[in-house]
């Protein structure tokens, strides 16, 4: 687990999660799957970006603008009552693209939550990670390159650890031309899922 995502996810265990169970009316453990799955993807969307030209200087600029300073941390109840007030719109977006349908209809044939509430989790997620790399940033006075680094070595700190689960990660991340993922999750095989659920 990386900093960034152990740090988002020691914030939605005191209470959060509960929160946001409740709140889409589903078990606190299906909720924690899409956690599980979508913090890695986002970094890994977040890195990807960050080797595009000018993706890095951009992403740098994100994080350094004051919405994004860590404060969200202490206000993520108020996030979970309205998602929509917050920046995840604009922040997935930017780091999906095209493939925010993939990516949630992807995460809801693995753990069985409307695409409606994955992607309702995912506007929750996207302003704590770009939150916690504000803050980091502004703690540890990363630079742009530092800041890159960071992302990258978290990246391949999660490939190391779960190599086949961060496979399936990528899967949905790439665009197939087709706008679908079914055959995607048919190579990738559903026990990749079900032992990336379980983590």
């Amino acid at each position: 687990m990386s900093a960034i995502t152990n740090m988002i996810q020691q914030v939605l265990a005191q209470g959060a999660m509960d929160q946001m169970s409740k709140k889409l009316g589903v078990s606190s453990n299906v909720t924690q799957m899409v956690v599980q799955a979508g913090l890695p993807l986002i970094m890994k969307a977040l890195s990807r970006n960050a080797q595009q030209p000018q993706g890095a200087e951009a992403l740098f600029n994100a994080v350094k603008d004051e919405r994004h300073n860590g404060g969200i941390l202490d206000q993520i109840g108020d996030l979970i009552g309205n998602p929509d007030a917050g920046e995840g719109n604009g922040i997935l977006k930017h780091l999906l693209g095209g493939q925010q349908e993939n990516v949630y209809s992807g995460l809801s044939k693995g753990t069985g939550m409307p695409s409606q509430g994955v992607q309702e989790i995912f506007k929750v997620l996207a302003p704590m990670v770009m939150g916690s790399l504000g803050k980091q940033q502004r703690e540890q006075g990363l630079d742009v390159s530092s800041l890159v680094r960071q992302i990258q070595d978290d990246e391949s700190r999660m490939e190391q650890e779960a190599p086949r689960e961060m496979g399936f990660i990528g899967k949905l991340l790439d665009k197939d031309g087709d706008g679908r993922i079914d055959d995607d999750l048919k190579s990738i095989g559903m026990s990749v899922l079900g032992s990336l659920f379980k983590k």
